[in-house]
């Protein structure tokens, strides 16, 4: 007899642990239907790597549990940022062999269904972990996947009937500017040279100050590779207004930014009565 239980068990690793419990029926006598793998993640949990361990674990199947790392092997213990994940996989099969009119045993009949439902419930598993649509959806769909193309995203075609390759118009990079001065001075190349390690598209600029200007607006300009990015048009310039502590501009003469470009700021006007004071600069860019 079989239960509805899991097929599969994932562990933590502590720099402690070598013998990993299953609590699973297996078919085999010597454990080779359970497989390993360890996933090493970093220190958000963002996976990094998946690995099927193929050498150095032992599966006692009296005592139901894995090693992995063996000692004989000496290699390290999982650590915090490792996880080891058993789970039973059986070759899709029928081993039983029924004659007709020939003995019955009930015990083989029985082992022989076993295996078929730990088939069915690694099945189950599998199908869990499948994209599927919605089981009251009619439309005619086809679920497949394109081939892989590097930097695109996967997506509906124009008729929702199928999935493609599209560009990805939707991850942004930010670069800030961070001029702490209380009451900020007019100048250029406040803060030195900010060199870019990625190519993109700047989408929009905003500038934020902790004390607002007033008597007249502050005018800040962004350069790349010593050219404003407003040359064409300098009214277009990004603006803190008078009194606001906020500003914002999406209208720009230079757009495109390639790698081991350079940007630096200026503040090319500040209040004539109060300055303002403490400018935070954000350059949203589109990543190519």
């Amino acid at each position: 007899m079989i239960n509805d239980v899991p097929i599969k068990h994932t562990y933590n690793g502590n720099s402690l642990t070598r013998n990993w419990d299953f609590t699973f029926p297996i078919a085999t006598t010597d454990g080779t239907d359970i497989f390993l793998y360890k996933t090493t993640v970093d220190d958000e949990n963002n996976i990094l790597s998946v690995e099927l361990i193929v050498a150095n674990y032992n599966v006692d199947v009296a005592g139901r549990f894995v090693t992995y790392p063996t000692i004989v092997s000496e290699l390290p213990l999982l650590t915090s940022n490792e996880k080891i994940t058993l789970i039973r996989l059986e070759p899709l099969s029928q081993e039983s062999d029924w004659r007709n009119k020939g003995p019955f045993n009930a015990e083989t009949m029985e082992a022989a269904l076993d295996k078929l439902t730990m088939i069915c419930q690694q099945l189950s598993e599998a199908e869990g972990r499948a994209l599927k649509v919605s089981v009251t959806y009619g439309g005619d769909i086809d679920l497949t996947f394109p081939p892989p193309e590097a930097g695109k995203i996967i997506g509906w075609n124009p008729g929702g009937t199928a999935l493609e390759n599209k560009d990805n118009p939707n991850v942004y990079r930010y670069i800030y500017f961070i001029i702490p001065e209380p009451y900020l001075t007019e100048g250029t190349d406040k803060i030195g040279k900010i060199r870019l390690d990625f190519a993109g598209t700047i989408t929009q600029v905003k500038a934020d100050v902790s004390t607002p200007p007033t008597g007249q607006s502050i005018l800040i300009d962004i350069n790349k590779n010593g050219t404003s990015i407003w040359n064409t048009h300098q009214e277009n310039r990004l603006e803190v207004g008078i009194g606001q502590n906020y500003g914002a501009q999406l209208t720009f003469d230079t757009t495109a930014i390639a790698l081991e470009n350079y940007l630096t700021i200026d503040i090319d006007r500040v209040g004539s009565t109060v300055p303002g004071g403490k400018l935070v600069v954000r350059v949203k860019v589109r990543t190519a």
